[in-house]
């Protein structure tokens, strides 16, 4: 039996354990950098529920908030049941500008071919966190993905409208789970 708040500690830890070491996406160049012929390919950040301000102590270590994977979950208890339905949400952070040279074997290639590569990482990644939950339900042995309920995953929308800064690019994935709650400790007296 957990809170919500677990659940979303025990989603992090699954992406950081299970889905992000095995992937290498680039990284955004710091404020003010502008050198991206050779970006650097790291694991994406993960962070419950925000993406945290740039605030100066982010921006001395040169990091960038892409790629990342925010995590955000509401719930719906059950009183009678025990048991609390979770609509989990991440949103998946991606930086590509394009394909740079290096990654091609053609040796007249461009230094950078614009294109929507951002788009196509958010997707591997959303599909890699549905493998990871395919393959094993349990997230952190206190919840379990619902997986008759439908999983969507598709470009960030708000109001109808695609959230595209290019070359940033945020694409959403939700899905749900169910956990186990601890009743009320006023109806515990009445069972």
């Amino acid at each position: 039996m957990a809170s919500v708040t677990e659940a979303v500690r025990a989603l992090c830890a699954m992406l950081e354990e299970d889905v992000c070491p095995g992937l290498a996406l680039k990284r955004a160049p710091a404020a003010g950098d502008f050198d991206t012929a050779d970006p650097e390919r790291v694991p994406p950040a993960v962070h419950p529920l925000w993406l945290p301000q740039p605030t100066d102590a982010l921006l001395q270590t040169r990091r960038s908030l892409f790629p990342s994977i925010a995590v955000a979950a509401s719930a719906s208890v059950s009183l009678d049941r025990g048991e609390a339905r979770l609509a989990v949400t991440m949103a998946i952070g991606t930086w590509n500008p394009g394909t740079h040279a290096g990654e091609t074997d053609d040796p007249a290639a461009p230094p950078l071919a614009l294109d929507a590569g951002g788009w196509a990482e958010g997707f591997v990644v959303a599909e890699k966190i549905i493998e990871r939950l395919r393959r094993d339900s349990s997230i952190g042995g206190i919840l379990s993905a619902d997986l008759s309920a439908p999983v969507k995953m598709g470009p960030w929308e708000e109001n109808g409208a695609l959230i595209d800064f290019y070359p940033y690019y945020q694409t959403r994935l939700a899905f749900e789970a169910t956990m186990g709650c601890r009743p009320p400790a006023y109806q515990s007296n009445f069972l």
